[in-house]
């Protein structure tokens, strides 16, 4: 695999619905699951689950179909100045 091969993983990916990212914001969003600050979505995700806060099975399945660097993997707040979701 060469240097492009990451980027040809994403783009091989298919785009999300508009539900789908209304469900990540939510979660975003949703201070239930802690603080958003410095984690990726899947990151926060896993970390409300190791802390049985239990969050929607839903937003985990649309990670996984979500690249790592793509901006869809990033809190809608993550790395906005003054911010700390």
């Amino acid at each position: 695999p060469g240097a492009g091969a990451p980027a040809a993983a994403a783009a091989a990916l298919p785009p999300l619905t508009t539900a789908e990212e209304k469900e990540l914001k939510a979660f975003d969003l949703d201070s239930t699951y802690g603080p958003c600050l410095g984690l990726t979505r899947l990151e926060r995700f896993l970390r409300a689950e190791k802390l049985q806060i239990n969050p929607p099975p839903s937003v985990r399945e649309i990670l996984h179909r979500v690249h790592p660097t793509s901006p869809s993997a990033q809190a809608i707040l993550s790395g906005k100045p003054g911010v700390v979701c």
